[in-house]
């Protein structure tokens, strides 16, 4: 990973699949149709460049797309790369937005970079209480030094082509293994889905994660949704004067997109899963209102990945929340539809 001062970090342009900007292109176009800006879902963890949802939706419309995802972004990282976004004069602008973390992301890259704190203070966001959150709610374990190598290269290793395709094949055979013993509840609280369409494990760290992540009531994950806001008013201000469409695609969580199937199925679930749901759902829905009254189109890929989920085997890893190919083109597919589709 090479340092950035705004966006935290880019990729080394020279790992395999990275362009000299630090993305996951094959090159620097002096143009392009549709601009993609994401994370993790976006840039296509557990999956080859070409089956990202960037990718998908190039070749379903038939248009040139660049690809500016990387995991880790959040809201910040994507509004400083609306320049970098617009000097490629595209028709559109899409947003992967990720709320089971995106917000979260917001106030940790405020509480580690001067830049971006400067920034907040410059327009007025009280940033005072944001410190005290990360460290007392929001996976304090990230900060040791070995998640840190680990996180960064797992990273490295998915950006070359080969290495998520090894990281697909590698998660398939594990599944067998983690499942043989495996029952609906475990004692820890992990939901086990041990059916053959669908097997994977949610694990109960990981539920109160995002529970927390999305909780509107926390005031840093409030102040988070105002900056949030702000940042979507902003870019519908730049892209107009573009002329460029600027548009929103809601990713849905793993743990969301199986909610309304554990529910049929009877899965005794705890109850930090119903309220991180709900907490996902408010917030998309409270988005998708402000988005429509300042008239940026958006769209919520979850029922399109919930029907894969019915009709595809294990569209999931067994332990990942980013999906394979088949999730990946339920997000291109809700996007082509609501932005393309006439």
């Amino acid at each position: 990973m090479i340092k950035d001062d705004f966006l935290g970090y880019r990729f080394n342009p020279t790992l395999k699949g990275i362009d000299s900007n630090g993305f996951r292109n094959k090159s620097i176009p002096d143009s392009v149709e549709i601009v993609a800006l994401g994370d993790s879902h976006t840039f296509g963890y557990n999956v080859i460049s070409e089956d990202a949802w960037p990718q998908q939706l190039a070749r379903m419309t038939n248009k040139t797309v660049y690809n500016f995802g990387i995991g880790g972004y959040g809201g910040l990282q994507y509004y400083h790369l609306l320049d970098e976004a617009i000097k490629l004069k595209p028709k559109y602008i899409i947003l992967g937005l990720f709320l089971s973390n995106d917000l979260a992301d917001i106030c940790n890259l405020i509480n580690k970079n001067r830049n971006w704190q400067e920034w907040a203070k410059n327009r007025g966001y009280n940033i005072d209480s944001i410190s005290n959150f990360l460290k007392s709610e929001i996976d304090t374990k990230s900060n040791s030094f070995q998640r840190k190598i680990i996180a960064k290269t797992k990273r490295a290793f998915r950006s070359l082509a080969i290495g998520s395709s090894i990281s697909y094949f590698s998660k398939k055979p594990i599944s067998s293994l983690q499942f043989k013993r495996g029952t609906k509840r475990s004692k820890k609280n992990d939901v086990i889905i041990n059916e053959e369409i669908n097997k994977t494990i949610i694990k109960y760290s990981r539920i109160c994660l995002r529970e927390r992540y999305t909780n509107i009531d926390n005031e840093n994950i409030k102040l988070a949704y105002t900056i949030l806001l702000d940042i979507f008013y902003e870019a519908k201000k730049r892209s107009e004067h573009n002329d460029i469409q600027f548009c929103v695609l809601f990713i849905p969580s793993r743990i969301n997109v199986f909610f309304d199937y554990l529910k049929g199925n009877n899965f005794d679930l705890p109850q930090k899963y119903f309220t991180m749901v709900e907490n996902e759902r408010k917030l998309v829905d409270s988005i998708s209102v402000f988005l429509k009254n300042i008239n940026i189109k958006s769209v919520n890929a979850k029922p399109d990945v919930v029907q894969k989920l019915y009709n595809v085997k294990n569209i999931y890893p067994s332990n990942d929340g980013h999906p394979f190919k088949e999730g990946q083109s339920a997000y291109a597919k809700a996007a082509y539809e609501a932005f393309f589709h006439e």
